[in-house]
């Protein structure tokens, strides 16, 4: 930077810009992309629209200005702020006092005529591309099932889609997936509709808006001060390089990084959260939670359960009874080639009853639990949240009475309680991955990628419980090939 935009932009924020030294800065700035973005960094950091808004309005002011910097739509910015502000008479220029402070804060007058003059720039960034590069549009690489633009027309491999195209998926089997001049690789599946944005940030920025769907990203690195951009109802996520997996559903937006780092903003909170590799993530319109992992374990590659996990067993003459009585099931579980097996086959020593693979340190209330199952005979597993299957909420996948559907119930403390079920079977002849969230009172429980059960839970729990998480069988048991879970941690 030369001295003389030192000096300008010095007096911009101190107030004393007049209108021949501010076409001579922004002449300055449309000339170098590194001062332009230096000069919306300082912006923001000097709070230049803080004139006795009160907390509450800086804070929103700031959100909108951080988001707009990062690529949005400037002109909905431009709205917001003009009519959080009033707009007085032009200001007639005062001397400084002497013993002013260099920093002092800024007269409403002084920051009006500045933000007038941000304003004017933000327009002429935002929505003045370089004339000789032509905006980046991703091709389709590959299509399956109903896949379409707006409007009704197929699209085919090979084809580009320019920005403010919306691409559409219809029914579950539909697919496709996208790419980018710089190797950035996306996957859109199920229901979807994605909107590949026009950005006015700069030609060679990404920005999408996901309405519905699944989206797979593999994200190549972006050029400095512009990240990638997906945005939906509930959140955005912005990176530099990485991959993610993004839903976007009715009532939350979920996100699992798989690698890499990924900044994670839920709509009108200002200070969103970073997600690794390994972490998920949910957004709704009351809260932000992030997932940490807890453990990931390929059973498949185990010849016993590990030191953290332990093993109980309870019969069914006395489970649901004052004389339950719960002890080792070390016997009861196996491993083979496959991975986890429960043996549930009594004979004349031993009783049938209920088997539990239970965590034994506490994690909290709210958990994420995953695992896959081979294909196989008939089968059924239970998932314990908040608990350890003898005292706590389980999800049932492939109930015996249902049959073959799933089932959220309780025994605590000792009665059988039928909370929420669904039931649509399983079958038995694939693998799959079953999934269950509990986030206050909250669960939700997939079968692969299909959102199966969502229900809110007011049944009481032991207050004494042992708040972890278990796998447990009660029945013919399944093959788990892995078991991943999390934990949350709210910001």
């Amino acid at each position: 930077m030369t001295d003389r935009f030192d000096v300008l932009a010095s007096e911009y924020f101190d107030g004393d810009l007049g209108p021949q030294e501010a076409a001579e800065l922004a002449a300055l700035l449309r000339r170098d992309p590194g001062r332009k973005r230096w000069f919306l960094e300082m912006y923001q950091q000097n709070r230049l629209l803080e004139v006795d808004q009160g907390p509450a309005s800086e804070e929103e002011l700031s959100r909108k200005i951080l988001a707009e910097i990062e690529g949005g739509d400037t002109g909905q910015f431009v709205n917001s702020v003009m009519k959080t502000l009033e707009t007085p008479p032009a200001p007639a220029k005062r001397p400084r006092p002497a013993s002013a402070p260099k920093r002092a804060p800024w007269k409403v007058g002084a920051a009006l005529a500045a933000a007038a003059l941000l304003l004017g720039l933000l327009g002429w960034f935002f929505t003045s591309p370089s004339v000789d590069a032509a905006p980046v549009m991703a091709r389709v690489e590959k299509v399956t099932g109903d896949v379409a633009l707006a409007g009704g027309r197929r699209i085919r491999a090979g084809e580009p889609i320019p920005g403010g195209e919306t691409l559409t998926l219809t029914g579950p089997g539909s697919a496709a997936i996208l790419s980018y001049p710089d190797r950035t690789r996306l996957e859109l599946g199920g229901e979807a509709s994605l909107l590949l944005q026009k950005d006015p940030r700069d030609p060679a920025a990404k920005s999408l808006r996901l309405e519905r769907g699944f989206l797979r990203a593999d994200v190549a690195r972006q050029p400095a001060g512009l990240p990638f951009l997906v945005r939906s109802r509930f959140a955005e996520v912005r990176v530099l390089g990485t991959r993610f997996d993004f839903w976007a559903e009715a009532e939350s937006t979920r996100l699992e990084v798989t690698e890499g780092k990924v900044r994670f903003l839920r709509d009108g909170d200002s200070k969103g959260l970073d997600v690794g590799a390994g972490e998920k993530a949910a957004a709704t319109s009351r809260e932000l939670v992030r997932w940490v992992p807890v453990c990931d374990l390929a059973f498949s590659q185990m010849t016993a359960l590990p030191p953290t996990m332990e093993a109980l067993f309870c019969s069914s003459r006395v489970l649901h009874t004052k004389d339950r009585k719960i002890e080792s099931g070390a016997d009861r579980v196996r491993f083979t080639n496959g991975g986890l097996v429960f043996d549930p086959v009594p004979t004349p020593n031993r009783d049938h009853g209920l088997v539990v693979a239970r965590w034994k340190e506490e994690i909290g209330e709210d958990a994420v639990l995953e695992a896959v199952v081979s294909a196989g005979a008939p089968w059924s597993l239970g998932f314990a949240l908040s608990g350890d299957s003898f005292e706590g909420y389980r999800v049932i996948f492939a109930i015996r009475e249902n049959p073959g559907g799933i089932m959220v119930d309780t025994i605590a403390p000792v009665e059988f309680k039928p909370l929420a079920s669904d039931p649509r079977p399983i079958d038995f002849a694939q693998d799959h991955v079953l999934r269950a969230e509990k986030l206050g009172k909250r669960i939700r429980v997939w079968l692969d990628k299909e959102l199966r059960i969502d229900t809110v839970l007011d049944h009481p729990l032991a207050p004494g419980r042992l708040r972890t998480f278990a796998l447990s069988n009660y029945g013919e048991s399944p093959v788990v090939r892995s078991l991943r879970v999390w934990k949350a941690v709210t910001p």
